[in-house]
């Protein structure tokens, strides 16, 4: 059921965590009790089903125009960049170092599941 429910609602971003019983709770007493590798294959599906769900909606915002808020410099492995957010939250990645704190209008060259990349319009 959780899985048709996020092909019907195709959210762009989930957090997903595995089941952990809490003592207390009804699940904590059940007796049937799933086995781990049943929890994690489980979560795994979601994960890849969420990722393939966000790569899809990330891809129709290619070419598109959108203002950002810019909150960082030097992402990870990407100097020279600043990562923006859009409206939604969604984060852009911007080959340009940029004030933080400022809005600029970008437009979507590419995309993954986890983030877009966009240039200055």
């Amino acid at each position: 059921m959780t899985a048709e429910m996020l092909k019907d609602v195709r959210p762009n971003i989930v957090n997903l965590t595995r089941f952990s019983e809490r003592p207390g709770t009804a699940a904590a007493g059940l007796e049937n009790k799933l086995h781990g590798r049943t929890i994690k294959a489980r979560s795994r599906e979601f994960t890849e089903l969420c990722q393939k769900i966000s790569l899809e909606l990330n891809k129709s915002l290619v070419g598109s125009v959108h203002k950002v808020l810019t909150t960082e410099r030097n992402i990870g492995q990407y100097e020279n960049t600043t990562l923006a957010r859009t409206d939604e939250y969604r984060p852009v990645v911007i080959d340009e170092v940029l004030s933080l704190g400022e809005y600029y209008k970008v437009k979507i060259a590419s995309v993954t599941e986890a983030y877009l990349r966009g240039k200055i319009n």
